[in-house]
C-alpha cells in the first residue's frame, strides 16, 4: 500500500514561492505560449508589443494569468512541495539517528555508598 501525501497542509505562500521558481525556469515565449496566457496579455498591451525584457513574473500579475499559469504549472508545484517535505523529514531523521547513535547503551549504575 503506498503512502498519500497530505496537501492541506501547502500554505499559499509555499504554492506561490514554488510557482514564481518555477517561472524563473521559463523564457517569456514559453509563458505567453501557454494555452489563454496569449489572448490575456495581448489584450493588456493592447497594440503595444511585448519585450523580451518583459519579466515573467510581471506576466503572472496581469489578471487572468496567475490562474492559468498555476494550473498549467500545478503538478511540478505539487511534485516540489512533495520533495520538500521529503527532505524536511528526511533531515529530522537523520538529526535523531545521529542524537541516538551518540547516546551510550552500555551505562552501568555505580552505587556510592557512604
Amino acid at each position: 500500500m503506498g503512502t498519500y501525501m497530505n496537501y492541506n497542509n501547502m500554505t499559499k505562500d509555499d504554492f506561490d514561492r514554488i510557482l514564481y521558481a518555477r517561472i524563473k525556469e521559463e523564457n517569456l515565449e514559453s509563458i505567453v505560449n501557454i494555452p489563454g496566457v496569449y489572448e490575456i496579455v495581448s489584450k493588456h498591451f493592447g497594440s503595444d508589443r511585448l519585450r523580451n525584457e518583459e519579466i515573467t513574473q510581471s506576466i503572472v500579475k496581469i489578471p487572468g494569468v496567475y490562474e492559468i499559469v498555476s494550473k498549467h504549472f500545478n503538478n511540478d508545484i505539487l511534485e516540489m512541495w512533495e520533495y520538500e517535505q521529503y527532505i524536511k523529514v528526511k533531515d529530522i531523521v537523520e538529526k535523531n539517528w545521529f542524537v541516538e547513535s551518540r547516546i551510550p547503551t552500555n551505562l552501568s549504575v555505580i552505587k556510592i555508598t557512604k
